[in-house]
């Protein structure tokens, strides 16, 4: 009788425990496709991000903040995830757990994702960088095109004998055309370059009227300066021959 309730015994609690393995294999398959339906949809974001890359400054920094998103509410649940990898490990360990195939994909899936997430906004930023440098260089030009501007204007309001001379000989060297401001138009050219590769159709036209206006506004300013040269080469000229006929006759 003894033996016989013992059995009875081991025979309730193997049940208890098949139905808490069933239980927790249930309750793990449940919670795996919970993880592959996060990542599935972090994959799908991605592929929306991906399709809109070519974009302005401001779209750029929309999809930054979207990923910072992503990667801020991945890492909150991070600690969940591993400890469901560690019980998937424990189970295979326990043969419990039959279907090895999909939870070995689980695991690599969200390895996978969260390293391009992470590889995908380091070139986003990157780009809002060249973006960044750009505007950057844009301001230094006009900054230092206008300081050499004004400085020009004022050397030809009231010129000296010397710059008279140099007009005259053609050895006059304009301000404008120096080494630091070739440099930031080479600079700038090649960035509006390789920011319209980034961008969608509206910013490139954009940026090409950008890279036009700023050819433009110097090439107006080389006319402006040489026709002012021009008018004082004629003038600077005739004032000489007048002084030398005043002083022939003053003889």
């Amino acid at each position: 009788m003894i033996e016989y309730s013992h059995s009875i015994d081991s025979i309730k609690n193997r049940i208890k425990q098949f139905e808490i393995n069933q239980y927790n294999k249930f309750n793990f398959d449940k919670r795996c496709q919970k993880w592959n339906e996060y990542i599935q949809a972090i994959e799908q974001n991605l592929s929306v991000i991906q399709q809109n890359l070519r974009t302005n400054y401001h779209g750029l920094l929309e999809i930054d903040t979207n990923l910072s998103n992503t990667i801020n509410d991945f890492n909150q649940r991070q600690q969940e995830l591993i400890q469901l990898v560690n019980e998937g490990k424990q189970l295979i360990e326990e043969n419990l757990l039959v279907d090895h195939n999909t939870f070995g994909k689980l695991e690599q899936r969200w390895q996978t994702i969260i390293k391009t997430v992470l590889n995908k906004q380091q070139e986003v930023r990157d780009i809002i960088k060249l973006w960044l440098s750009y505007q950057n260089y844009l301001e230094n030009y006009y900054r230092l095109l206008k300081t050499k501007y004004d400085f020009e204007q004022e050397k030809l309001h009231s010129p000296t004998i010397i710059i008279i001379n140099q007009l005259k000989q053609g050895s006059y060297s304009n301000t404008t055309h120096n080494e630091e401001l070739k440099h930031l138009l080479e600079k700038i050219h090649e960035i509006n370059r390789r920011l319209i590769t980034h961008s969608d159709i509206k910013t490139q036209t954009i940026l090409e009227k950008e890279w036009n206006d700023l050819q433009r506004s110097a090439n107006e300013i080389d006319i402006n300066i040489k026709q002012k040269s021009d008018i004082l080469t004629t003038v600077g000229i005739s004032s000489l021959v007048i002084a030398f006929d005043f002083l022939i006759l003053s003889t």
